[in-house]
């Protein structure tokens, strides 16, 4: 079936695409976190680690070509703007490392655990009532996962659906949570994989990261997709999932 991912994507939320990413360009930033990564390890203390586990591993590796050619010079970029044409995707220009260490080499380090969430909303390290939201989700494997106890990351399937419908109840979020009750009754999927498979998800699809009980520290690369005027409508995007993917509208308008 033409374009399967596009109706996966809009079913469940996300999707995912194997060895999407060729090895050219998923070695060269491999090469670029791993030599810097080690630097930045050396010396690391806990705070460290929590620290860039909320917001980025490697923050000067934010703006390096070598990660940001992951999106720019595969598929990924002509897919995302499937997913939001006609409207225009603003320049990328920042990368995320998230890195969950083996439990089994780092010792008594501390990584917390990402509890279910969707990014950039009631967030705990943004103040309260603050929004840094996006359209699309975009995670590139650089290291091997085959299970989920590696630190895989897990979403909710239909998620971007429930908390659609929370935010148009107008209710508050339960004390102490980043998503509804409701999400926590959905099925989840881990992205497991190898280097070179991508996970394209909708803002909106609630997703955690549980502790990597392997020998193998987990390398995978984010991207915050945004829309030119996505400053004018991300409010409006909380209840209205589709409101700057109007392909996704119609498929889903087919599902009813």
């Amino acid at each position: 079936m033409r374009d399967a991912w596009l109706a996966e994507f809009v079913q469940a939320g996300f999707t995912v695409c194997r060895g999407l990413v060729d090895n050219g360009l998923v070695s060269n930033a491999q090469f670029a976190v791993k030599q810097q990564l080690c630097v930045d390890l050396r010396d690391a203390e806990d705070h460290h680690i929590r620290g860039w586990t909320n917001r980025t591993f490697v923050p000067s590796l934010q703006s390096d070509d070598r990660l940001l050619d992951l999106y720019r010079l595969s598929p990924l970029a002509t897919m995302c703007q499937k997913l939001v044409a006609p409207f225009s995707i603003a320049a990328l220009e920042r990368a995320q490392l998230q890195v969950r260490l083996s439990e089994q080499t780092t010792g008594t380090m501390a990584q917390p655990v990402k509890h279910w969430h969707c990014d950039g909303v009631a967030c705990p390290h943004l103040p309260e009532g603050q929004l840094n939201s996006f359209q699309l989700l975009v995670g590139v494997l650089l290291s091997d996962l085959p299970h989920a106890r590696g630190g895989a990351v897990e979403f909710r399937v239909g998620g971007h659906r429930a908390m659609a419908e929370f935010f148009r109840s107008g209710q508050p979020l339960p004390e102490g949570a980043e998503v509804p009750r409701s999400v926590l009754e959905l099925p989840t999927q881990a992205i497991c994989g190898a280097p070179g498979d991508v996970v394209i998800s909708h803002h909106l699809t609630p997703h955690s990261v549980g502790a990597n009980e392997s020998s193998v520290d987990r390398l995978m690369v984010y991207f915050r997709i945004r829309v030119l005027d996505h400053d004018d409508i991300a409010r409006r995007q909380l209840a209205d999932p589709w409101i700057r993917m109007p392909n996704c509208a119609a498929i889903e308008e087919q599902y009813r």
